[in-house]
């Protein structure tokens, strides 16, 4: 509400507007900004004083989605207590669920007719990454599914780059134009009268992005899902999976121009760039106000 009625009188400042919908979050759980993806969607009784514990011990649900063995960066803390540590992959699948409703939601409210198809393949590859356990299970005994980035493989990209091509493309002939390139772990996107490209290519976590620091031509690399704990270095713009679904929609819905997104990705080399900032620095303006809310709003998984 209060994000509502500021909004509409024109005085709310850019960083405000990202901010008042996750201070809403944090009074309702009594909980840092940091710690409210532990506690809450699985109901697994992770108590306050637990989740605070884990902050304290420098155990961040970033730093869980970035972990190729989330259960093992807790159990082996020897800063957390016996409980924390027991109920490691209890507190992993919390973490999960967490982002992957946040995924849920936001494909939810940005689907469209001719865009479902690419949206529903998306949510479901980030909900086989985020899979979690039935309430109950016996965590100690091996885990089934929901590995996180251990899980993650080369088909996951090639599912990525057709889904952002098919993004690009689904307002059809009237739209812009994208080709998958040779090996196909790129696509370029053509804006609509021709005259300008962008290369976006899709890495996995501890690739290089294949940027030359020096090249003319501005790129994209999307980070496949995120960044893991190596944290390798970017010398193009760089989002992740989640950033890029965003950006292929509002190109392909006209919102954003290629010539735009060739200009920010230039402006943002060897940056990260979360999409809570994006609307900004792309100057989106004609948003409906219910997407732009949802986005601003939106709980990126493993962006700092």
């Amino acid at each position: 509400m209060c994000f509502r009625y500021f909004r509409e009188t024109g005085i709310l400042l850019p960083e405000h507007a990202r901010e008042l919908p996750r201070f809403a979050r944090r009074l309702r759980k009594g909980l840092p900004l940091k710690g409210i993806p532990f506690s809450g969607e699985l109901q697994y009784g992770i108590k306050r004083r637990e989740v605070r514990q884990l902050l304290d011990a420098g155990v961040t649900p970033i730093q869980i989605l970035r972990h190729e063995d989330p259960a093992r960066l807790i159990a082996q803390n020897g800063a957390l207590g016996d409980q924390v540590r027991t109920n490691a992959w209890a507190i992993v699948d919390e973490v999960f669920a967490f982002y992957r409703n946040e995924i849920q939601e936001l494909v939810h409210i940005l689907e469209t007719p001719d865009s479902k198809d690419q949206w529903g393949v998306f949510r479901d590859m980030t909900s086989r990454l985020l899979a979690v356990e039935e309430v109950g299970s016996m965590h100690a005994y091996g885990r089934r599914s929901g590995q996180g980035l251990a899980d993650l493989t080369s088909t996951h990209r090639v599912d990525l780059v057709d889904n952002l091509q098919g993004m690009v493309r689904c307002e059809g002939d009237s739209g812009p134009r994208a080709a998958k390139e040779p090996g196909l772990k790129s696509l370029l996107i053509h804006s609509k009268d021709g005259r300008a490209t962008l290369r976006i290519r899709v890495a996995l976590p501890r690739e290089r992005d294949g940027h030359e620091a020096g090249a003319d031509e501005p790129a994209i690399c999307v980070r496949l899902p995120w960044p893991d704990e190596a944290d390798v270095p970017c010398t193009a713009m760089e989002v992740t999976s989640c950033g890029a679904m965003v950006l292929a929609y509002l190109v392909a819905k006209d919102f954003v121009p290629v010539y735009g997104l060739r200009g920010l990705a230039a402006k943002r080399r060897a940056c990260r760039v979360p999409i809570e900032n994006l609307l900004e620095e792309l100057e989106v303006r004609s948003l409906q106000r219910e997407l732009r809310e949802a986005i601003i709003r939106f709980d990126e998984p493993g962006m700092d």
